[in-house]
């Protein structure tokens, strides 16, 4: 399984391979991680391959060979489209976090990233983390909610063991624990 995930700072895609590579790991697979983070502050692009399979040799997925693009930022999901197979899953959140080149005028925003994905051939699910970000308990949750969507396309990964590495990764955080675990669920149990 070949999983790009990518956004911008801040949002936990770091977090989210991290969990994602421990889970297949646990599953008793192969793993492979190489993330870019050159600009992690808020703002900078971030993205990370996760590759598991019985045997990985490379941690960089090729061109047109990703299973799922997993964008935290919708506009991100353009940006790596290159990356996905014919028959991929693109996951994608549909809140709006402006990269460092649009909020520093260098680049304009496009209104129509939605319109352009679903013309492309793979599969296109959109998780709502916008309606999420809105309650302000939840809103540094969003990513757990967009890993839970993304543990109901990896039949090879049980949600029990997507759940014991949530919770060892926040064992020292039972309050953050409970409501990500809660918003993982959520993500899981989502429907598009």
């Amino acid at each position: 399984m070949n999983v790009l995930m990518v956004g911008v700072g801040g949002q936990g895609v770091l977090t989210c391979a991290d969990i994602m590579a421990r889970s297949a790991m646990e599953s008793g697979f192969d793993v492979k991680v190489s993330e870019v983070h050159g600009m992690a502050q808020r703002g900078g692009s971030v993205y990370s391959h996760v590759r598991y399979s019985k045997r990985v040799d490379s941690p960089l997925i090729m061109q047109g060979e990703a299973d799922v693009v997993m964008a935290f930022e919708r506009v991100e999901s353009l940006r790596f489209a290159h990356y996905i197979k014919p028959d991929g899953l693109f996951l994608v959140n549909n809140q709006r976090m402006d990269p460092v080149t649009v909020s520093s005028g260098l680049a304009k925003y496009p209104d129509d990233v939605f319109e352009r994905l679903k013309r492309l051939p793979q599969r296109v699910q959109i998780v709502d983390g916008e309606k999420m970000a809105a309650d302000p308990a939840l809103r540094r949750s969003v990513n757990f909610l967009l890993l839970g969507a993304l543990a109901g396309h990896t039949p090879d990964l049980t949600p029990d063991v997507w759940e014991k590495m949530i919770s060892e990764a926040f064992a020292k955080k039972p309050a953050v624990l409970k409501t990500v675990l809660k918003v993982f669920r959520q993500g899981l149990n989502a429907k598009n």
